[in-house]
């Protein structure tokens, strides 16, 4: 059986637009990424995530997806966002929810940090589902790009200074993040183990298009240094995950505390529900430029099919050795 070659899937790209000049300091970029793998009948999802310090530095920023989708199959999560799932997100409990005047959308929701700073979690579509009219979707030649015009967006309240873009991603075609390795050698093993690759890359100038970066240079976009990047994988408990690069951490995740964050988007109880983390930080006032990580999973899962096979085989043989030993002893 031949080799599969799994380091061929092309970067995700995070993109901005330097504001107009006026605004002391530079805007600082988070990312968190979350790849929802739990499910071997439904397609995987994933969940972008931005946090912008000091935004009024930045003019517009431009999501790259390396595939293509519809925008229906993009859902803007800054509506499901409050208090508990804030926490969740970050990770931090002295997160606080706070709710905002409506602005262009019916309502807006923000955050408060242990430091008493506030953040806008910024809507890229309303309630309906209907793409804001400061949100520009274009979907050609085998990827998308979502530009977000934050300046265009409205009035956001001087007290705010920091902005958060949260969508997901549906329906993604496993293929497009996914690798499957074949099961070399061994036609029993191969019936019962699935072996795949996730490759993730962000900003990895290597594998994105020239043509897209000149496009979009041209269109005075730059790409994000980021002050940190978080890529958190969701697999169920038995996955074997291959644990290498910078890796952080594993944890369970709670048992009810994500179901209004998920909703119908998960069938497996959440308990069941491993969460790797890989991040990078940024040290010594250097930024991460770009982020690689490569992820082999293993699930082993019982075939209903080959085993009724192996059975029939097992009864014919049985049969067979009973005839035969009745010839010969006749």
């Amino acid at each position: 059986m031949g080799c599969v070659k799994v380091s061929n899937k092309k970067s995700f790209g995070l993109f901005y637009k330097k504001g107009s000049a006026g605004f002391k300091g530079v805007p600082l970029f988070s990312a968190h990424v979350n790849v929802w793998n739990i499910s071997e009948s439904d397609n995987p999802f994933i969940d972008l995530g931005l946090l912008i310090e000091n935004y009024k530095c930045v003019e517009s920023i431009c999501f790259m997806v390396p595939f293509e989708v519809d925008v229906e199959d993009i859902e803007d999560l800054s509506y499901v966002l409050k208090e508990d799932e804030i926490q969740l997100i970050f990770n931090n409990s002295k997160y606080a929810y706070q709710q905002y005047q409506q602005m262009e959308a019916a309502f807006n929701t923000g955050f408060i940090n242990d430091k008493q700073e506030k953040a806008l979690i910024f809507p890229i579509k309303d309630e309906d589902g209907n793409v804001l009219q400061n949100v520009e979707y274009i979907k050609n030649s085998g990827k998308i790009q979502i530009k977000i015009d934050i300046k265009k967006f409205g009035i956001i309240p001087d007290s705010i200074n920091s902005i958060y873009i949260r969508f997901r991603i549906k329906n993604v075609d496993a293929q497009k993040i996914l690798s499957n390795l074949p099961v070399k050698n061994n036609y029993l093993e191969s019936a019962f183990v699935k072996r795949q690759i996730l490759d993730f890359k962000l900003n990895n100038v290597r594998t994105i298009k020239r043509h897209d970066l000149n496009q979009l240079s041209n269109e005075n976009y730059s790409l994000i240094q980021f002050k940190a990047i978080h890529l958190f994988v969701m697999v169920p408990s038995d996955y074997e995950i291959s644990v290498w690069g910078d890796f952080s951490e594993c944890r369970q995740l709670e048992k009810n505390e994500w179901n209004n964050y998920l909703k119908n988007s998960v069938s497996k109880p959440k308990e069941e529900i491993f969460a790797y983390h890989w991040k990078q930080k940024a040290e010594n006032e250097k930024t991460v430029d770009e982020f690689a990580q490569l992820i082999k999973m293993e699930h082993k899962s019982t075939n209903l099919i080959m085993i009724a096979i192996y059975c029939l085989i097992v009864i014919i043989l049985g049969a067979l050795g009973s005839g035969l030993a009745e010839l010969i002893t006749h």
